[in-house]
């Protein structure tokens, strides 16, 4: 799934998607429409639009929900306070970035917003 920017954001909302460490953005559909997962079937990947695109990385049946991992974009998120995915690795809340062990299989795999490369340790 392509992801196109609708408009940049100062600040942080549910549902924003962070991009840098203040910039925040709102996408255009579908990208909007596609929740959270510990256990995503989508991972983020950055594009040409200044935005990422969602490919899978999991097999991804006909009538199955979209998923991804907040936490691959927000270094703190505030969108999944309490998560309710029930993946058999469900971390109980979106977390972020900062709460992810350095072993974890979307960041070994460099699936994650480039910015927090920067300072996450």
């Amino acid at each position: 799934m392509i992801g196109l920017l609708d408009r940049l954001e100062k600040a942080r909302t549910t549902h924003s998607i962070q991009m840098n460490w203040n910039v925040h953005a709102l996408f255009e559909e579908p990208a909007i429409f596609v929740n959270h997962s510990c256990d995503p079937n989508l991972a983020i990947v950055p594009n040409r639009f200044r935005a990422y695109n969602f490919i899978a990385v999991q097999e991804i049946s006909p009538d199955v929900e979209l998923t991804w991992d907040y936490a691959t974009s927000e270094f703190e998120s505030i969108a999944v306070p309490v998560c309710l995915c029930a993946a058999a690795n469900c971390r109980q809340a979106a977390g972020g970035f900062s709460t992810l062990p350095p072993d974890h299989p979307l960041i070994l795999a460099g699936f994650y917003a480039p910015y927090l490369i920067r300072n996450s340790g």
